[in-house]
């Protein structure tokens, strides 16, 4: 992940973290710079971490996998995003050809594969999605057998995840 680590993160420095009720039994959060959204599952917790609020995790009490997003502002390349899935996935097994996707305000690519050299081996749905002013990195790791594999909930996550102009850009 050597090209992800050399981007600037979105946490804009506000470390407050927004959730509000969407969809029934689902919550809505926002990262702290504005740069993306997405749902995900009431009991889910999504932890940002200390000092590193451009990467959540969820994970919850009734999942046996667990989901990250990653925001980056700027730009990628076609090469780079090539990279991205080549370097930071390149020593798992694809079980999907890469597909292009659709939401709101991004485009991107989505892929699957088995992680083999985990005990036991670990199902990894990604998402590599780009706008405007960022790009969204989204990984759902669940290990083996896969109680939901590439249509659990991590697929509506994925779905609703949104992308807009951070707080503050012009």
């Amino acid at each position: 992940m050597g090209l992800l680590r050399k981007l600037r993160g979105s946490h804009g420095g506000d470390r407050t973290r927004t959730a509000t009720p969407h969809d029934g039994e689902w919550l809505r959060y926002a990262s702290p710079s504005g740069l993306f959204s997405l749902s995900h599952p009431r009991d889910w917790i999504a932890d940002a971490g200390k000092g590193n609020t451009n990467i959540v995790n969820f994970d919850g009490p009734q999942s046996s996998g667990a989901l990250t997003a990653s925001g980056y502002f700027g730009r990628l390349t076609p090469d780079e995003e090539r990279q991205v899935f080549s370097g930071t996935f390149g020593r798992f097994e694809p079980i999907s050809k890469p597909v292009t996707v659709l939401g709101d305000g991004w485009s991107g690519t989505r892929q699957s594969f088995i992680d083999r050299q985990q005990a036991p081996p670990v199902f990894v749905d990604v998402v590599l999605a780009h706008g405007d002013e960022g790009f969204v990195l989204l990984t759902w790791n669940e290990p083996m057998p896969a109680v939901f594999g590439p249509d659990g909930p991590h697929a509506k996550a994925f779905s609703s995840l949104a992308l807009q102009k951070p707080r503050g850009a012009r």
